[in-house]
């Protein structure tokens, strides 16, 4: 995967414009549209020709009208002083332009990631990411000033995301702290090193667990979900299907994971079997407590 600034600034600006399409486009940000896609061209592998404006669909428009008048006089026809193209045709190819580099850059990735494309998600996608696995976040520095506002620090986040990301893969928790306190035969365990792990003699029932996923799965079609969003989705049921595959699931995974899809589905509501699927998910939760 291209991994350059001027790559990275380029699709940044690109999701911007997906975002916020102007409402009349000109023939200025056609010019600027072809200018994104001509810097992402030259800082990769990827020809985009296929999601440019053709010159035909460039036209002065009709910005108004006056009609014929009860005397005779013929009426009038106002135009714009500048080309212009039809919005919708527009916002298509944009959107068009930013799937294809979303989708491109997920098959570039190994197979073994299973990582979300942390670098196209805005600064506020990647702030809501983390906010909601628990994972703080930093500011870069920055001058003070007219129009200036701290930004967070891409670069630590997505790296603190991606260990997040091999942490599950690799069945063991990252760098935490667990105290565990409760029936767990007759006793108390600590651990509070780097990397240290606890174990139970309980385990994870991993036919109720594989329902839990399978019902998960069939609804997710129902819940109205961002990219990000579906993403986040993709990879906690990727995950604890690993789980139901291992020997004896890791309860702390487990619980991660589904505490994060019910997070979801407490977000964007659905309708009543997502209900169901959610007050069952909520009972399988409270009983790995």
């Amino acid at each position: 995967m291209p991994d350059n600034h001027k790559f990275i600034a380029a699709r940044i600006r690109l999701n911007a414009l997906c975002d916020n399409p102007p409402s009349f486009p000109s023939e200025k940000d056609v010019a600027d549209y072809h200018s994104i896609l001509k810097e992402i061209e030259s800082n990769s592998p990827y020809d985009l020709s296929a999601f440019t404006i053709p010159d035909d669909q460039l036209a002065r428009k009709v910005t108004s009208s006056v009609p014929r008048s009860y005397s005779g006089r013929p009426g009038r026809i106002f135009y714009s002083s500048d080309k212009r193209v039809d919005r919708d045709f527009f916002t298509r190819q944009v959107i068009g332009a930013r799937d294809f580099l979303n989708e491109v850059t997920k098959q570039l990735q190994p197979a073994a990631t299973n990582s979300p494309d942390y670098w196209s998600m805005t600064d506020n996608e990647l702030i809501a990411l983390a906010a909601g696995y628990g994972i703080g976040y930093v500011y870069r520095s920055h001058k003070a000033g007219p129009g200036r506002s701290p930004a967070p620090d891409r670069d630590k986040l997505i790296a603190q995301l991606l260990e997040r990301d091999r942490a599950l893969r690799s069945g063991r928790p990252s760098h935490v702290t667990v105290n565990i306190q409760g029936d767990v035969t007759g006793s108390t365990i600590q651990a509070a090193s780097p990397d240290a792990t606890a174990s139970v003699t309980s385990r994870i029932d991993p036919a109720a667990l594989a329902h839990i996923i399978s019902n998960l799965k069939a609804e997710k079609p129902n819940l109205v979900l961002s990219n990000y969003e579906s993403a986040r989705f993709d990879l906690d049921i990727h995950t604890l299907e690993k789980q139901v595959d291992l020997p004896a699931a890791n309860r702390s995974i487990v619980i991660q994971c589904l505490d994060d899809v019910s997070k979801l589905f407490l977000n964007v509501g659905a309708g009543v079997a997502s209900n169901a699927i959610y007050a069952a998910l909520l009972k399988f939760l409270g009983s790995l407590h």
